[in-house]
């Protein structure tokens, strides 16, 4: 039989126990019952969008109600809907405008050479802040870059309560693509119970489980975009966060057995007050239109800009370093969590015009503008602070703002 080791004394425990215990996985039950009735035949078909109007509207709802107030109750800040614990570092952005390709004209931000003020958001993906570290999961790092310079996407225009400002958010994941296809589906996973979405979605399920990880740190991960977005008028591109090449790996690492069920943010805050962390920032830039003119439907097909399960395979669309991203090290860490856990969200439609969502990309809007919208919502009301955003930091006093 399968068996799986114990959180706190190493000793194996059945996964029959290993399911009860953890709802989250129930699917994969329904999952193996589809597999040995070989039901798994074909992919989900893309549900139509006709409706996406009120799938936006639920899902903002949903992830309003999700948002967990039991914590208010009991004097302690309401959590996120997702992403629920998380660890925020200060750092710097810089760019690398040598490594962009000579034929991307129309993208500015990595044209100029300069190093911005920046937080980022290490998670693990499940909702609450009880969520066990233990287990296998989607875990998450967010960017917000401050200060950057040119046009802003206009999301409050599609109804977003953001304050205006002049940040850059990414969103990334660990995983290179995200098993929902479109906003319709998106809302089935939020309002139907595990094993229902299991049946009615067998090979999203399968795949959404193979896409849980088990992690021993966050500083040793890669993460990704997933989706993509636009990258100039005339390219797309996807994103990802990897740690530097040639940066020694000295990270407090916890014997499995000693480690509590938020080992990792445990980790990370230790480790960062005396050692800092670097990440190359990356991109994937699809060839434009007009460069693919004789093989332009084979690539809509094959690499779509609009369909996030889809994998842009690395040696068909290759990784640029554009920016690198460095975390000092910071005794203070502990100072600015309150700030980060409960003002401050990173959203995806948060950007630059250049590198705004793609029209098309139904999940994208239901992520960026339905679910963050709504769970900043509820989240800042129930702890009655107002959603702000960073101001500018001025380059001489970069330093110093990384000390507070």
């Amino acid at each position: 039989m399968l068996r799986v080791a114990s959180e706190t004394s190493g000793k194996p425990l059945k996964v029959v126990y290993f399911f009860k215990r953890t709802k989250h996985y129930l699917a994969l039950l329904t999952l193996l019952i589809s597999l040995l009735q070989g039901t798994l035949l074909a992919d989900d078909p893309l549900a139509s969008d006709a409706g996406l109007k009120d799938d936006l509207d639920y899902i903002k709802k949903n992830a309003g109600e999700m948002v967990d107030s039991k914590f208010v109750e009991l004097g302690k800040p309401a959590n996120r809907d997702f992403h629920s614990r998380g660890v925020c570092l200060k750092g710097t952005f810089k760019t690398f405008p040598q490594n962009m390709p000579k034929d991307v004209v129309d993208v500015a931000f990595f044209k100029l050479a300069a190093t911005y003020a920046m937080f980022g958001r290490f998670s693990n993906g499940f909702p609450g802040r009880d969520a066990n570290d233990h287990l296998p999961s989607v875990f998450g790092f967010g960017a917000k870059v401050i200060g950057v310079p040119g046009k802003k996407f206009d999301i409050q225009s599609m109804g977003s309560t953001k304050p205006k400002n002049s940040n850059q958010d990414w969103n990334l994941a660990t995983g290179a693509t995200f098993p929902i296809p479109n906003a319709a589906i998106y809302r089935d996973n939020r309002e139907m119970g595990k094993l229902d979405f299991a049946v009615r979605h067998p090979v999203i399920t399968e795949h959404l489980i193979k896409g849980l990880k088990h992690i021993d740190s966050f500083q040793q991960m890669s993460y990704y975009s997933q989706a993509a977005l636009h990258f100039g008028e005339d390219h797309v591109a996807k994103f990802s966060v990897v740690p530097c090449d040639g940066v020694e790996k000295t990270i407090l690492l916890i014997q499995a057995e000693l480690r509590s069920k938020t080992y990792l943010t445990e980790n990370l805050t230790t480790d960062i007050k005396t050692k800092g962390a670097c990440f190359s920032f990356r991109a994937q830039i699809r060839p434009s239109d007009e460069k693919l003119a004789p093989n332009k439907a084979n690539w809509a097909k094959d690499y779509p800009k609009d369909n996030p399960t889809v994998l842009w395979p690395a040696d068909v669309i290759s990784y640029v370093k554009l920016a690198e991203i460095k975390f000092p090290p910071q005794p203070q860490v502990a100072n600015f969590q309150k700030y980060c856990e409960q003002e401050l969200s990173i959203n995806p439609g948060n950007a630059l015009e250049e590198f705004r969502p793609i029209e098309t990309d139904t999940l994208m809007r239901s992520r960026f503008l339905a679910a963050y919208e709504g769970s900043v919502a509820k989240r800042t009301s129930l702890n009655k602070v107002a959603q702000s955003e960073p101001a500018p930091i001025a380059a001489d006093q970069l330093e110093k703002w990384l000390l507070e």
